[in-house]
C-alpha cells in the first residue's frame, strides 16, 4: 500500500511539473511552425460544416477538392441533396445555387467586402489564405519578425502587433502544433480566430481534422464556421467539374 502511494505521488509530481514549460525563443517556435507547413499538390476531403450567424444557423455536408495555387472546389449538401456548388480560382469566385437556380460570380478580391471580413483581408492573397486554412497552415496577419514568445499554461504563445492589428498564435507545449490564431484590429471593430484540433498523421504530415473559424464584425455581428474533416486524401489527382446552366439567373 505504501509503495503504491509513493509511486502514485511520484507520477502525480511528474505530471504536475510537466506543465511548466521551458522558455523558447520566437525564432525557435517559428522554425517549428515552418517545419510543419503543408505544401500539397492535391488535397481532398469530406466535411461536416456548421454555420452560424446572428440570424441564421445551418448544417451541411460537403466534398472538398483543391489543387495547389489553382482551384478550390466544393459542393454543399443537405440530407444528401446538393444545394450549392462553389469554385474558387486565384482571381474569381463562383457559387451555383441549385435550389433557387441562380448563381453568383465575383472577383476574388471583392470577397472580403461581400462577406464583411476584417479589413486586413482586403490586401491579402485570398486564395493563399483559404489554401492555408484548409491545409492547417498558420496565417500570418502581421510580420513574423514582430512576434515575441511567452508561455501560457501548457501552451507557447507567439504574439505581436503593428499599427493596425494584433495577433496571437498558440502552440501546444509538447509537440509545438498550432492550436489557435487570434487576430484583431486595434479599434476592436473586427477580428478573426481560427482553432485547430484533432491532429492525425497522414503522409508524414501532422494534419488537423477540425478547425473552427470565428469572425467578429461590428456591423454584421459574429459569424462561426466549424469544419470537421474526414476521408482526407493528399496528393491524389481528382476530377473537378463545374458548370453554370444557361437558364440560371445571375445575382448582382
Amino acid at each position: 500500500m505504501v509503495l503504491c502511494f509513493l509511486l502514485a505521488s511520484c507520477h502525480a509530481g511528474k505530471k504536475a511539473g510537466a506543465t511548466k514549460l521551458r522558455k523558447r525563443s520566437a525564432k525557435y517556435l517559428l522554425k517549428k511552425l515552418d517545419g510543419d507547413q503543408k505544401n500539397l499538390e492535391w488535397f481532398s476531403a469530406k466535411a461536416k460544416i456548421n454555420y452560424e450567424d446572428q440570424n441564421y444557423r445551418e448544417n451541411f455536408s460537403a466534398n472538398i477538392r483543391m489543387r495547389k495555387d489553382s482551384i478550390i472546389w466544393m459542393n454543399l449538401k443537405k440530407v444528401g441533396i446538393e444545394g450549392a456548388r462553389i469554385q474558387i480560382t486565384p482571381d474569381s469566385f463562383f457559387m451555383v445555387n441549385r435550389l433557387d437556380k441562380n448563381y453568383l460570380k465575383a472577383a476574388l478580391h471583392d470577397l472580403p467586402y461581400m462577406f464583411s471580413l476584417p479589413a486586413r483581408f482586403r490586401d491579402a492573397d485570398i486564395f493563399q489564405l483559404l489554401q492555408d486554412v484548409l491545409w492547417g497552415n498558420p496565417v500570418f496577419f502581421i510580420d513574423k519578425s514582430d512576434l515575441e514568445s511567452q508561455t501560457q499554461g501548457v501552451n507557447y504563445v507567439l504574439s505581436g502587433a503593428d499599427e493596425d492589428f494584433t495577433a496571437k498564435y498558440h502552440l501546444d507545449g509538447l509537440d509545438f502544433l498550432l492550436k489557435s490564431i487570434i487576430a484583431k484590429d486595434k479599434l476592436g471593430l473586427q477580428g478573426i480566430s481560427i482553432d485547430f484540433d484533432s491532429y492525425n498523421i497522414i503522409n508524414d504530415y501532422n494534419f488537423p481534422y477540425f478547425r473552427l473559424l470565428n469572425f467578429e464584425n461590428e456591423r454584421t455581428g459574429a459569424v462561426s464556421i466549424a469544419l470537421k474533416l474526414s476521408k482526407v486524401n493528399i496528393n491524389t489527382a481528382k476530377t473537378i467539374k463545374f458548370e453554370i446552366p444557361a437558364h440560371y439567373t445571375r445575382l448582382d
